[in-house]
């Protein structure tokens, strides 16, 4: 899921729709995942099940 783009956009907008963090904001140069990417992370999370399981 991280390498769906190269930065840490991907893995902080899972987490803001996790509730885990307040916001998925990232600062420029970075750029929120893009639509396409958003659609690929959603495919691998329900691929990956429970990804917090055991934590």
């Amino acid at each position: 899921m991280l390498f769906v783009e190269t930065n840490p956009a991907p893995a902080k907008w899972v987490l803001e729709r996790q509730g885990r963090i307040p916001s998925g904001h990232v600062r420029p140069p970075l750029a929120a995942p893009s639509d396409e990417a958003r659609a690929r992370i959603r495919v691998l999370l329900d691929q990956g099940g429970d990804l917090t399981a055991g934590i």
